[in-house]
């Protein structure tokens, strides 16, 4: 059944293709004529290429171009594209439905690990996620290891500097049970292993998927802004909040504060580090208003860090700048409601965290389609409706083509590739109107 899945992967990537430049070279030759106009008081049915999409059939073709349909069901519904779209819609929908379960998120799944039977045999656990999505796979336990998903290698990880690690792919996943399989280098182990839904990653209208409704050019736009991760070039709506490194609300054993100095000196030369082992810092934002905010921190460090917001959107961080030089890096853009929001940090030993900034920025649908229009992608008025042919020159055209490939890099765990919520790269404009030259599926 997957080979088959496959072919009709394959198939529907070739239908968009070929009909896509069959409309780039249509277009010039139809506007050499004028056709007769239809007889009066006749009703003219529209033609193919000027059907409206819904939404689903828009979210539908995305999973397929991202390809992410491999964890699709043999028989999907338009939830299962939505799920895989944005879990965290996902997840709030099951749980306002009223579905009971244990404390903590809901669409995550995490188990003990057994100790391997023989010295160097590998350790599988059967993990069983809630609901179609994708996951990211954490390990807490010490040295270098390697983790495969249902026969799909996932990465090498090494939990040691901050006793958990996460992999750097993130594999869409159906509904249902999973085979997790660790292999382990000389003194290494695992004591615990997760799946938790990527909810940092929301590619979705302003107010979530609807089923049976037309997608407009505004929902359109924000889709493709939030798979490209260009969310951070959004203007800026307000001033910054920024928050020193060494006001945390609380610190782990093994961290606090220092005014050791550095290369690159800390704001008021004091900061937070880890210094005695890892340790957890938590800091709290505080938001006047719901607003889309970037967050960025101003570290240092040789190892990955790992940040968290209201324990629900996650972060892998690797400091650029060593251990004597403080560097921003960007965390997450995503939207926050109003009120008290928790930051945490867990960083390895001799990390710091000198500043941490928050920055609103406008997100109406227009501002979403000024970054479509910068990267050069034909857009209208945000409540006008995508007909068919403009959906298929979106996704024909050479910007989504790259980024489309980028995003599969991201999420696959390529090391070239910053983290998926971290992308932040324009390329030059396109015109949309450029030869495809050709677009095949291997492409995509």
């Amino acid at each position: 059944m997957i080979r088959a899945r496959t072919a009709a992967h394959q198939a529907r990537r070739w239908r968009l293709a070929i009909t896509a430049v069959w409309l780039a070279l249509a277009a010039p030759i139809a506007s050499l004529a004028e056709p007769p106009g239809p007889p009066t008081g006749l009703a003219v049915a529209p033609v193919a290429s000027d059907r409206l999409v819904l939404e689903e059939e828009w979210a539908a073709d995305l999973v397929d171009l991202l390809a992410l349909d491999r964890a699709l069901p043999d028989a999907p519904q338009a939830a299962d594209y939505f799920s895989l779209l944005c879990a965290e819609q996902a997840e709030r929908e099951v749980g306002t439905g009223g579905r009971s379960a244990p404390v903590g998120p809901l669409f995550e799944a995490s188990a003990d690990v057994p100790p391997p039977r023989r010295p160097g045999d590998p350790v599988r656990v059967v993990l069983t996620v809630p609901a179609t999505a994708l996951y990211s796979l954490s390990v807490e336990g010490v040295g270098l290891q390697r983790w495969v998903i249902d026969q799909k290698p996932v990465g090498h990880l090494d939990p040691t500097p901050i006793g958990v690690s996460w992999s750097a792919a993130t594999t869409p996943l159906r509904e249902g049970p999973h085979e997790v399989t660790g292999y382990f280098g000389p003194g290494a182990r695992a004591e615990r292993v997760s799946l938790t839904a990527l909810r940092s990653l929301c590619i979705a209208p302003a107010d979530g998927w609807h089923a049976r409704r037309p997608l407009t050019y505004g929902a359109q736009a924000r889709t493709l802004v939030r798979i490209f991760g260009f969310e951070s070039r959004l203007p800026e709506a307000g001033d910054s909040i920024e928050i020193e490194g060494e006001a945390y609300d609380s610190v782990s054993g093994g961290g606090g504060r220092t005014n050791r100095r550095v290369k690159v000196a800390a704001s008021h030369d004091v900061w937070a580090t880890a210094s005695q082992s890892p340790a957890e810092l938590s800091y709290r934002l505080h938001l006047e208003d719901p607003a889309l905010v970037t967050i960025e921190a101003r570290i240092l460090g040789s190892e990955p860090q790992l940040w968290s917001i209201d324990g629900r959107y996650r972060a892998i961080v690797v400091p650029t700048g060593g251990r004597e030089v403080f560097h921003w890096m960007p965390l997450l853009t995503l939207p926050l409601g109003a009120g008290d929001h928790e930051l945490r940090a867990r960083i390895a030993r001799h990390a710091g965290v000198d500043v941490l900034r928050a920055t609103p920025r406008r997100s109406s649908d227009a501002d979403y389609l000024s970054v479509l229009n910068e990267l050069g992608l034909h857009v209208s008025a945000a409540d006008a409706l995508v007909t068919h042919s403009d959906a298929l020159a979106s996704l024909s055209s050479g910007v989504f083509v790259e980024l489309a490939g980028r995003f599969q890099q991201r999420i696959e765990g390529d090391a070239t590739e910053r983290p998926i919520v971290l992308v932040d790269e324009v390329p030059e404009p396109r015109s949309v109107e450029r030869a495809l030259s050709p677009m095949l599926p291997s492409e995509l």
